[in-house]
């Protein structure tokens, strides 16, 4: 603040109502930073790389500040509704539903083993959920870069992989808003009804779908190539992206059941 004192300009120190409003205009303004971005990101991630990549656009978070910050609004959203609870009552609703499809001794003996092993792999699961509800990020950076990978090959190379990478950086931070939201509603909401895991199941796969839409429009947009030629690299992206995510979830698989393997020994 600068006041006229005896005809000199004199600087005045700032005070606290000075400084709220410095940092909250930086971060809640919408013409420039996170929510600038954030609203970029969620229609047009491939809009947010091209300006932060190519025009060095400085209203444009870079993608680790986005994805820091979605991480830490997760972080608190998982505080107050846990993910181990979302997924507890999604799969006793499965159960649920599989006890009562057994209509023969052996159909419900068969299904009483197969809920029992499910909850056994849910509890060696348990930490890894645990550490995704608490450090958010750590989900999000762990696939980041397979999904680059994806976009990249399906691209035949002409996709650097650093651009790909920020790509679908801002990519998953729309990704994770548009899922995680509506998940957690529907969890409130159907807390109890056997529909809940349909409708998740059903908001998971339009986040999959939401996706390859952002992928078709990054090829076309960042690429400058036709409608066919985006469509086919989408469709080759969603192949790569099937292959790493069965790869991952093997390599998972193997994992907890070793342990289990190892604590039954023990």
């Amino acid at each position: 603040m600068i006041e006229e004192q005896n005809g000199e300009a004199a600087v005045q120190p700032k005070n606290f109502k000075q400084l709220i409003k410095d940092n909250l205009g930086e971060r809640l303004s919408f013409e420039k930073g996170l929510l600038y971005t954030a609203r970029m990101v969620l229609f047009q991630p491939w809009r947010a790389c091209r300006d932060y990549m190519d025009t060095h656009d400085p209203r444009v978070s870079n993608p680790i500040s986005m994805i820091l910050t979605v991480s830490a609004v997760l972080v608190v959203m998982y505080y107050f509704f846990p993910m181990d609870e979302m997924l507890a009552a999604m799969q006793q609703s499965q159960h649920a539903g599989v006890i009562a499809e057994a209509d023969t001794p052996e159909k419900l003996a068969a299904a009483q083993e197969a809920v029992a092993n499910a909850e056994k792999m849910n509890s060696a699961m348990r930490p890894f959920f645990n550490l995704l509800g608490e450090f958010p990020f750590v989900g999000i950076l762990m696939f980041v870069p397979l999904y680059a990978l994806a976009f990249k090959w399906a691209a035949y190379g002409k996709m650097p992989y650093f651009r790909a990478l920020v790509f679908t950086s801002y990519c998953s931070v729309s990704s994770v808003i548009w899922l995680t939201v509506p998940q957690q509603i529907t969890y409130q909401i159907l807390l109890s009804d056997p529909l809940m895991v349909t409708v998740i199941n059903l908001i998971t796969a339009a986040g999959v779908l939401l996706t390859l839409a952002f992928f078709f429009f990054a090829y076309k947009n960042l690429q400058g190539r036709s409608g066919v030629s985006s469509f086919l690299r989408t469709l080759l992206s969603a192949f790569w992206l099937l292959v790493i995510v069965l790869l991952v979830l093997m390599v998972i698989t193997a994992i907890i059941v070793g342990y289990m393997v190892v604590t039954k020994a023990a």
